[in-house]
């Protein structure tokens, strides 16, 4: 009870910090660790267009809590500056989609950083929807496509160059679903490091895509692992019936962990 007690201080500390910090970001972006019973390591917090980790520390002696070795992420350092600089954040700015968007998916981007051996491992990729009730829905979860005939088409996705990032035709390259690697278990490996100088992009494979239901909430969730230099962001997006397309929401940049994590943005 104590403990929890110390937790909520903490939240109460920084609603004014929080106020400040980008749409559904903030504590909603940040991996939050319990270092002791009264402490935390907050990881991944964006506010401002930057992604800071940093410590919440109690001081007994002051009687408060203190906000200690604050840094900028280095993941969020590594972000590819191809990218817009405003898109490399964890940021929703469309919780609930637009009058006329009708269907979502969910996506993931994978880069590599540098010329090293990398990799990221996509384990799942699944977008829930929230009812007005608040009971959540599962929306989409296929990463492949098991009735697809052609190899391209069995994970839907491709790669560009970097360089063509802000070039919003090269997005609608054809499919090159080959490029990824479907493993054993159902899952997809995108090799960053076969084309370090490109951006890997795949997303959910249902079709026709899931439908949106007005005045319900999305979110996009995925289980991945990095590798060595390879590095990912998943995000989701909403379509009209004529394929206009909405970025709804993204994540913050992820880079090599130890074991799998979990990455959301949404909500």
């Amino acid at each position: 009870m104590k403990k929890l007690i110390f937790f909520e201080c903490m939240f109460l500390m920084l609603l004014p910090f929080c106020a400040f910090a980008d749409n559904n970001a903030g504590f909603f972006s940040s991996n939050i660790t319990p270092s002791s019973s009264v402490n935390l390591k907050i990881n991944g917090f964006a506010i401002n267009g930057e992604v800071y980790n940093f410590d919440i520390v109690w001081n007994p002696t002051g009687g408060y809590f203190d906000i200690q070795n604050l840094v900028t992420n280095s993941c969020f350092l590594s972000a590819p500056v191809e990218q817009w600089e405003t898109k490399r954040y964890a940021q929703t700015p469309y919780s609930s989609p637009p009058f006329g968007y009708t269907s979502v998916i969910g996506w993931v981007l994978g880069v590599n950083n540098g010329s090293g051996n990398g990799y990221v491992v996509i384990k799942s990729l699944k977008v829930y929807g929230k009812d007005t009730e608040g009971i959540v829905h599962l929306i989409s979860d296929k990463i492949t496509c098991d009735t697809c005939t052609k190899a391209d088409d069995k994970v839907f996705g491709f790669h560009i160059p970097k360089s063509k990032w802000r070039d919003q035709s090269a997005w609608k390259a054809n499919a090159n679903g080959t490029a990824f690697n479907i493993l054993s278990d159902g899952t997809v490996s995108i090799p960053t490091s076969t084309h370090p100088s490109d951006v890997y992009h795949m997303w959910n494979t249902e079709s026709p895509r899931s439908t949106t239901t007005s005045g319900w909430t999305y979110m996009v969730q995925a289980e991945v692992w990095p590798q060595g230099s390879g590095m990912v962001q998943v995000g989701f997006d909403y379509y009209t019936t004529d394929g206009q397309v909405l970025e709804a929401g993204i994540s913050n940049w992820n880079c090599a962990t130890l074991n799998p994590v979990i990455v959301t943005a949404g909500f």
